[in-house]
């Protein structure tokens, strides 16, 4: 899939995030179906005008807030491992994000005991 689609994909995720929003929700507020969310989130789906016009009145947005990319999430074979890290918290909660952190805490620690 293209890396537009990726991207649009994760701005969707984010913003519902953001919203406090499930898939479910969103569907239902968009009149489209869960996977069908769950699939443009991925990048696995490319939205419609159309449907891209429901899910932004859903999220209460405009159209220009939902191409507003906060930073490229266009990857290169040069980023990072934290870098890539980084990007798949961004938008997550605080408490999705302090859990993983917790996570990798525990696994450096038991890989450090080795």
């Amino acid at each position: 899939m293209s890396e537009i689609v990726k991207q649009l994909g994760e701005r969707i995720r984010v913003l519902r995030l953001e919203r406090e929003l499930t898939q479910e929700k969103l569907a239902e507020k968009a009149e489209l179906n869960t996977s069908f969310i769950g699939q443009i989130e991925r990048g696995g789906k490319k939205p419609t005008v159309e449907t891209l016009e429901k899910i932004v009145n859903a999220l209460d947005i405009t159209f220009e807030e939902l191409f507003s990319f906060e930073r490229c999430v266009i990857k290169s074979k040069d980023t990072t491992i934290v870098d890539k890290i980084a990007f798949e918290l961004n938008g997550r909660s605080p408490d999705e994000q302090e859990a993983i952190y917790h996570l990798v805490k525990q696994i450096l620690q038991f890989k450090d005991k080795k």
